[in-house]
């Protein structure tokens, strides 16, 4: 099955490429907490919200 895995974050940056590499830097993290991720299964286009903190 292919899906879809949605990140979404508000970033204050100066460029549209700072703003990315910002999130990048975040993303990589191993001790951040943007674990919240939405995913639509591409077959149905059915979305599920995905928290791997586990709702905390």
């Amino acid at each position: 099955m292919q899906y879809r895995v949605i990140w979404e974050i508000k970033i204050n940056a100066n460029t549209p490429e700072e703003a990315a590499w910002e999130a990048l830097r975040i993303h990589r993290d191993p001790d951040s907490e943007s674990l919240f991720f939405t995913v639509e299964k591409m077959s149905t286009g059915e979305k599920f919200d995905v928290d791997l903190l586990g709702g905390e």
